[in-house]
């Protein structure tokens, strides 16, 4: 199935986190939590999907599946010394909520009978990489707080730990917290640019009892034990998609990508949206987002659709510093609205049957530069990019599909 340009699970089946973005065989693959048992999040595996294009999606069924009570939660993949790609997952044992790094090594993701460390109730989503820095293998696990119990827990970090052949691993240092107890670090990525890194986290807060998600991103340097920030880099970090619906960002397999270029895909959902929003053709919890080229400029991310969507006719408005405009993609379910002030704020809504407020007017954007919008509208997924900036906006209307201004 495919949402045009969003790769999808089969009708009455879920999909969330992103696991991995290579090119083999002359075409673009993707792997991705799912799970046959929908519409909840449970019983989950890995699926696969591949393009010709980035664009169009074929879902080419369970690639790593679901076993003897044991989910297969999120990780990513790296390539071998001959090509190969193997992939690093968490394995969670739903009788004792237990979690243990597993390594798989492709194309049949045979398991390897070693255990990877760390193992326990919170710490998963193993992001493995060989730095040019070190020159050797590194793995950066989440150790989130607990979602239920997050009150009585310390604050989330990554531990970072490295590997001269991927068998034999040795704890090397911690990364974080920079963020209160109660909010959750999940899914990290790391990046290099030159002699630039950047490191990604996932972010859901828990205070409350809330499931307020987002991205969000720093750039320093990685020396294998630690990551620093840039001096008067933000402490909160930056957010890496500004819209609602976007969690669990990685990055493309840079080996044998065919342009070298970088490029990051989400999940464009949260978990406040994929339980609370009915999405079209049956699917749960979502889709996978456009791809973006991603870069590193001026000591910022930047992000723009990839190549090939230049084929597609995005509705594209035209601003310029000391104008006012505003937006509306209305749906039959919700309204999304962004309006840009002259002074280059911008403030996006969306009201909809939702159980909280996903998004409002307290978190602002601004643009400081010319800039053209591009609004693309898929099945009432919306990715609106603000260009000169490199910034996007993700968010979901359900039956979305007018665009006015």
């Amino acid at each position: 199935m495919s949402f045009d340009f969003h790769a999808s699970p089969p009708p009455g089946e879920w999909m969330n986190d992103p696991n991995g973005l290579a090119f083999q065989n002359g075409r673009y693959r993707l792997w991705a939590q799912h799970s046959e048992a929908a519409p909840g999040f449970r019983e989950i595996g890995w699926g696969s999907w591949s393009s010709s294009d980035l664009l169009h999606w074929r879902w080419d069924g369970v690639a790593i599946p679901y076993n003897e009570g044991c989910s297969v939660y999120s990780g990513s993949i790296a390539a071998t010394e001959t090509g190969l790609v193997d992939a690093w997952f968490t394995r969670h044992d739903h009788s004792g909520n237990w979690q243990t790094q597993i390594h798989a090594v492709g194309p049949d993701w045979t398991q390897t009978s070693a255990k990877l460390p760390p193992e326990g109730r919170n710490c998963r989503d193993p992001f493995v990489f060989f730095s040019a820095a070190t020159q050797d293998w590194v793995m950066l696990v989440a150790e989130p707080c607990d979602w239920n119990d997050w009150a009585s827990e310390a604050a989330s970090h990554l531990t970072v730990w490295r590997s001269t052949n991927r068998r034999s691993w040795l704890k090397k240092g911690t990364i974080g917290p920079w963020h209160p107890p109660g909010v959750m670090w999940e899914v990290p990525a790391l990046i290099e640019f030159g002699d630039v890194q950047a490191l990604i986290v996932s972010l859901v807060d828990r205070r409350g009892g809330a499931t307020h998600c987002s991205v969000r991103y720093w750039l320093g340097k990685f020396d294998g034990a630690e990551f620093r920030p840039e001096p008067d880099f933000c402490s909160d970090g930056i957010l890496l998609d500004d819209g609602p619906d976007f969690y669990a960002a990685i990055p493309n397999l840079a080996f044998g990508w065919p342009d070298h270029e970088r490029v990051i895909v989400g999940w464009a959902s949260s978990w406040a949206t994929a339980r609370s929003m009915t999405w079209p053709g049956g699917v749960h919890g979502g889709t996978s987002s456009l791809p973006r080229t991603i870069t590193c400029q001026n000591g910022r991310l930047h992000q723009r659709p990839v190549g090939a969507a230049s084929v597609l006719k995005p509705f594209v408005r035209h601003w310029r510093p000391g104008e006012a405009t505003a937006i509306e993609v209305c749906g039959s379910q919700a309204r999304l609205t962004i309006k840009i002030e002259p002074d280059g704020l911008v403030a996006a809504t969306r009201n909809a049957d939702t159980p909280e407020p996903i998004w409002n007017s307290s978190r602002l954007l601004s643009l400081t530069n010319p800039t053209d919008i591009e609004v693309f509208v898929d099945c009432g997924l919306i990715e609106t990019f603000f260009l000169t900036e490199g910034r996007v906006l993700t968010a979901y209307v359900p039956g979305g599909t007018t665009v006015t201004s």
